[in-house]
């Protein structure tokens, strides 16, 4: 068997036991454990983001394949939410041993607790977050066409790491951490995270246009970049018009 037969019975076999059945949240849940604790275990930042995009890879492509894109949506909201819960209660659970590999953790950690509690930094400035924003929506467009979202879910996966380990952090400092939870994750940044899962919806789409020669109607595609053009600005406005108010609610928490 050569390997394109090769990957095609993976394929199917991944679909028809994994996929498109209700085992496909149990496998998301054991893929994050597993990616988190082996992570942990070998003290591996590179891992610690990697692994479970890499793991997570596969669904996003078959779903994108097979124009699965409501269910896709679904599903990596699931992943995104587990995904949070396991690297907030993790990094609680290990403390400070979990400091040295989560890749920029302290640094964003330390930057956004300066904001919190001076109103100074990168997010009160528009004139320095807003160009950064821009090079984030071409980043996820070309790294997901170039690779139809692995690149992108494993860098996705590591943004998350980044913001999980911060809100764990805020936890731990908190005097109400139950406002903490609620709060710690801003508005604008969900907004992004749908944003930028709807441009890897079209952007990867592309990549099987241009690979396998897929045809689909373009008006799909256009919709899908045009939403997730719309949450990317949209994200922008909530920084700029809620961000000082939003800080307030954290630093009554601390």
């Amino acid at each position: 068997m050569n390997s394109r037969g090769l990957f095609r019975q993976i394929y199917l076999w991944f679909s028809c036991n994994i996929i498109w059945t209700p085992y496909l949240y149990l496998y998301i849940l054991i893929e994050i454990l597993f990616s988190f604790f082996v992570s942990v275990v070998l003290h591996n930042n590179i891992l610690l983001y990697a692994l479970d995009g890499i793991l997570f890879f596969p669904v996003f492509a078959i779903h994108i394949y097979n124009w699965k894109v409501e269910r896709l949506f679904r599903v990596a909201s699931f992943w995104g939410i587990v995904k949070s819960v396991v690297f907030i209660a993790g990094t609680l659970a290990f403390n400070n041993s979990i400091d040295g590999i989560v890749d920029q953790g302290l640094v964003y950690h330390n930057e956004t607790l300066t904001w919190i509690t001076t109103g100074e930094g990168i997010i009160a400035s528009p004139e320095e977050f807003i160009p950064l924003h821009v090079i984030g929506v071409f980043r996820v467009i070309i790294n997901t066409v170039g690779s139809c979202g692995l690149v992108t879910l494993i860098g996705g996966s590591r943004e998350l790491n980044v913001m999980n380990f911060h809100v764990a952090k805020l936890i731990q400092m908190s005097t109400d951490p139950f406002r903490i939870i609620l709060f710690s994750w801003p508005l604008w940044s969900l907004i992004r995270g749908w944003s930028y899962l709807a441009l890897m919806v079209s952007s990867a789409k592309l990549f099987f246009i241009i690979i396998r020669r897929h045809t689909i109607s373009w008006r799909p595609l256009i919709f899908y970049t045009l939403f997730g053009l719309f949450g990317a600005a949209v994200d922008v406005v909530f920084k700029v018009y809620i961000a000082s108010q939003w800080r307030i609610l954290l630093l009554s928490s601390l």
